[in-house]
This record gives structure tokens, sequence and C-alpha cells, in this order.
């Protein structure tokens, strides 16, 4: 006689139970997929329009004139907000790095995981020139909600961070609204 234990049959309830789980947890899983794709599809939609570049920008020039653009000849396109005389565009900002100066742009707020804070000129990626602000910096939070979406005039050492201009903001003193 055979001593081993014998092997009890599976239920039919208890397969229709685990085929109801597997269904159900495939069922959520598709509703996520779509919503993810729904979400994508939306952010794309509100990503913002690179802005026409300047043909002169007028600062090294020595002249007290302001800086002519595209937008001036033209184009259609509404005249961009005059640079006061020492600060730069956002897209001039690549030239000027290495450079302590001021660049003019409208920022969105950006919150990364660990806490690290930008100004970003455009709302997705790539994006553009940034203002970073280190996590932990006292009233950084407070800077990112009284800036994000208005025009900004941003003071300090322009590098290159990951192929695109930055300045780290670590002082009210170093940021304000535009005139």
């Amino acid at each position: 006689m055979d001593d081993s234990p014998r092997k009890q049959p599976t239920s039919n309830r208890s397969r229709n139970r685990t085929i109801t789980v597997i269904m159900s947890v495939c069922s959520i899983l598709v509703v996520l997929i779509v919503l993810v794709v729904v979400i994508s599809i939306a952010n794309l939609k509100n990503t913002n329009p690179v802005s026409p570049a300047p043909i002169k920008s007028g600062l090294s020039s020595g002249n007290n004139s302001p800086p002519i653009t595209s937008g001036q000849l033209g184009s259609g396109q509404p005249n961009p907000k005059p640079q006061p005389p020492n600060c730069v565009t956002a897209s001039q900002a690549a030239s000027e790095e290495g450079q302590t100066g001021c660049v003019q742009f409208t920022g969105y707020a950006y919150t990364s995981y660990s806490g690290q804070m930008y100004l970003n000129q455009y709302s997705s990626a790539p994006y553009g020139f940034s203002v970073w602000i280190p996590a932990g910096t006292p009233d950084g939070s407070n800077w990112l909600n009284e800036y994000s979406g208005q025009s900004i005039d941003v003071t300090g050492s322009i590098v290159n961070y990951n192929g695109e201009p930055e300045i780290e903001v670590t002082s009210s003193s170093q940021i304000s609204l535009a005139p």
C-alpha cells in the first residue's frame, strides 16, 4: 500500500474564484493604461510653443536701443516684452554660459521627488532654460507659487546643466517679477 498523502482535488469553485480575481486585475490594468494615455495626450496639447528667436540682441552693440526681434519685423507675432538692458532672453542664455548675468523669461514650476525645485522655460521636456532652487532653500516653495507662469528676471551665474542653461537661486535678491 502507498503511504504517501493524497492530494486533494482542486474544486471548481476555487478555480473560478482565481479566474475572477485575475480578470479583475487585468481590467484594472487596462483602465490604468487608458488613463495614462489620456493624460499624456492632454499634456502634449498643453506644451508651450517655442518663441521666435531674436534676430538681433542689441546687448553687445553698446547702444541703448531695445533689441529688434522677429515680432517687430511684421511676422504677425505680437512684440515680446522689451528686455531691461542688462537681461537676456532665455533663448540667449546659452550664449552667456560661464558669466554672471540676468535672464528674463516666463517660468513654469516643477518639483522633483527629491524636493529640488525648478522654474523651467517650457512645461515639458526638454525644459530649456531653468532656474534651480535647491531642496531646503528657505522660501523656495513660496517663490515657485509666486513666480510660476509670470515673466521674471533671474540673476546669477549661468551654467550648462545637461546641455541646457541654468541659474541656481538661493536668495530672494536673485529673482523678481519682470518690469
